[in-house]
């Protein structure tokens, strides 16, 4: 799978990696694999370093409605998304968009001011 997570119950954080090709059904995967357990709540840094996609803007709609749909059933806490391509960062600013209501996003170009940033939202 493209996308990988461990959990770090140490920091209640997350830590997913992408790689290779990311497709939307990738990232439906993702969002389901972590639904119903506790660690879903935590932090997470989602990194995106070594991937490339083929999502389109319709793909992100219809990512943002299951992100709905899971937000009516489980809590989810805040996500950190590391996106050094234009790419990435354009279409997760657009996801960011369409669910600020849903969770805190935040997109950056490396993971440093990622995790800076969610260890920020503690103090």
């Amino acid at each position: 799978m493209p996308i990988s997570y461990v959990i770090d119950e140490s920091k209640k954080r997350l830590y997913s990696l992408a790689t290779g090709l990311v497709t939307y059904d990738d990232l439906v995967a993702h969002m389901r694999s972590e639904f119903g357990r506790p660690a879903a709540s935590y932090p997470e840094v989602f990194d995106c370093t070594g991937a490339t996609t083929d999502l389109t803007a319709a793909d992100i709609r219809l990512l943002v409605h299951n992100r709905e749909r899971i937000a009516d059933v489980q809590e989810a806490g805040p996500v950190a998304i590391v996106a050094p391509t234009d790419l990435f960062f354009g279409l997760f600013r657009i996801f960011d968009m369409m669910t600020e209501s849903l969770r805190p996003i935040r997109i950056f170009r490396n993971s440093a001011d990622a995790d800076e940033w969610l260890d920020s939202l503690h103090d």
